[in-house]
């Protein structure tokens, strides 16, 4: 009896480690709220497929566009803007084709990030976390964002769970 709770209570821990903490927030200044979600590797867990950033992103923070993605977007770091982007991303393509990278200065404060979306007239910004230097963002057809903040670059195609 012991043995069979040990393990269904490892059956049910490893379920519910496997999907990033999730957590709903209003924008700074953008309406509505955006999904968050969290998700963090351990040194010694990462393969070919999942890479511990942390230690090659010092200072930088990178954005990848997952999912069927097709908009014209607009960057700003602390409401400087930063870049125009087309991004015309099918559901199947590489993670890491479709993404912008930016820095900051050592001492100065984690930036806040704004992105919008000119086809959809929608935008989110959001406070960047130091310990998640990478956000993987989803956009749905009801116009709602959904950052996964993340530790770990993704090589092997990224599903969203949403």
């Amino acid at each position: 009896m012991k043995k069979t709770i040990y393990i269904l209570s490892l059956i049910i821990l490893s379920f519910y480690g496997c999907k990033p903490k999730e957590k709903l927030k209003k924008n700074i200044s953008c309406e509505g709220n955006v999904k968050l979600q969290y998700e963090w590797l351990d040194w010694d867990k990462e393969d070919k497929h999942h890479v511990v950033a942390n230690r090659f992103f010092k200072g930088q923070f990178t954005v990848y566009f997952v999912g069927g993605f097709k908009d014209s977007l607009k960057f700003y770091v602390n409401n400087d803007f930063r870049a125009d982007l087309e991004v015309d991303r099918k559901e199947n393509d590489e993670v890491g084709n479709y993404g912008f990278s930016f820095g900051r200065r050592t001492g100065e404060p984690i930036p806040t990030l704004k992105i919008e979306s000119v086809n959809r007239k929608t935008c989110f910004d959001i406070k960047l976390k130091r310990k998640y230097p990478i956000m993987y963002v989803w956009l749905n057809e009801k116009r709602e964002w959904t950052i996964r903040f993340s530790n770990f670059n993704h090589s092997d195609n990224l599903k969203a769970s949403l």
